[in-house]
């Protein structure tokens, strides 16, 4: 097992987490879907990130944090933990493919 999926985070360090992939989808010239801001995957280089709330079974996308603001997200979940339940790897680099957390109590 991957030690980030045997750690909890809090919501800051989730939040960078999800800046830092943003920023690597861009910087590797990842498309959007058309008329969408959400992120294709594709079979190298792509990153998606997934997040499941305690208080809703609406599982939400990076890309739908970052619309809403991450100064919202601290705000709201600064000191809530999560912790990483599943990591997926592209077959073809072995980079991180996608990522899903969930709020824990």
């Amino acid at each position: 097992m991957n030690v980030i999926q045997t750690k909890k985070f809090y919501g800051t360090t989730l939040i960078s987490i999800i800046n830092k992939a943003i920023d690597d989808n861009e910087k590797n010239g990842v498309e959007k879907e058309p008329d969408s801001i959400y992120y294709e995957q594709n079979q190298t280089n792509s990153i998606k990130i997934t997040i499941k709330f305690q208080q809703s079974e609406k599982i939400m996308a990076m890309e739908d944090i970052k619309k809403s603001s991450t100064e919202t997200f601290v705000a709201l979940f600064n000191n809530a933990s999560f912790k990483c339940t599943n990591i997926q790897y592209h077959e073809k680099t072995n980079y991180v493919k996608s990522m899903h957390f969930e709020q824990t109590i």
